[in-house]
């Protein structure tokens, strides 16, 4: 089940050019962990999760659903081109602006797997 952890993980692992045993040797534990963050079938310790962030270079949270701050830098966009452009329809495949009761803000809805597809992140 790809998650907003496991999908920020493997971007931020694609971006260092960075093998999973390569993270799992730097960090202190072994492959099947990282296989594990990465599948999205557990997210890292406290102690565990500060040590990615400092071998990545990044500073990845768990959390349960992704938001524009995690899916523009992977597409190369900026975070506002990005929420404008959802306004107006685009990036359909990946997500969807649905507008608050009162119309004036919207929320900003991804598909991990969609995301992962487009990105290409193995």
């Amino acid at each position: 089940m790809t998650t907003p952890f496991s999908l920020a993980l493997a971007a931020a692992l694609k971006a260092k050019r960075m093998r999973q045993s390569d993270l799992a040797r730097a960090v202190g534990c072994g492959p099947a962990s990282i296989g594990a963050y990465l599948s999205g079938a557990s997210v890292p310790r406290r102690d565990r999760l500060a040590r990615i962030n400092e071998v990545l270079g990044v500073n990845l949270v768990p959390r349960k659903r992704l938001i524009v701050e995690d899916v523009a830098p992977l597409l190369g966009v900026g975070r506002n081109t990005m929420r404008e452009d959802m306004r107006g329809g685009a990036f359909r495949q990946i997500g969807e602006a649905v507008p608050s009761r009162k119309g004036k803000r919207h929320r900003y809805y991804f598909y991990p797997a969609k995301v992962r597809e487009l990105v290409e992140i193995d």
